[in-house]
């Protein structure tokens, strides 16, 4: 779905009546999703942790094919649950962080993909 866009800027409020014509149609598709094939949207749970900035009910847009990376805001599978984690490298591998513990990836604690953008939703 192609929604307006503006190419003015907006500091506050509605764009001005000056610039009453739409000089594009937006896709976002074409600005968050690189990799069609390996993208996947989710909402985010009540248990999100409060550091990453992502609040219950937002969009997060999931890239499968991201290079994982220390801090990479992640979903994990751990013990069959997926969850939202921070990864941590340390000397070279990668761990997920979970309730100030680190994780090895690995067995049940399956990297699924990394977070490329949060939409969040206001109210």
């Amino acid at each position: 779905m192609h929604v307006p866009y503006y190419l003015s800027t907006v500091p506050a409020g509605f764009p001005s009546p000056a610039d009453d014509f739409i000089e594009s149609r937006l896709d976002l598709h074409q600005h968050i999703v690189k990799s069609p094939s390996t993208t996947f949207f989710m909402r985010a749970g009540d248990t999100v942790p409060v550091d990453m900035g992502i609040a219950p009910g937002d969009l997060l847009v999931v890239d499968r094919a991201k290079p994982a990376k220390n801090n990479s805001i992640a979903i994990v599978e751990l013990d069959g649950c997926l969850c939202v984690r921070t990864l941590a490298q340390v000397h070279g591998r990668l761990f997920i962080r979970d309730q100030g513990s680190l994780l090895p990836l690995g067995g049940t604690n399956i990297l699924w993909g990394c977070v490329s953008h949060v939409i969040h939703a206001i109210e």
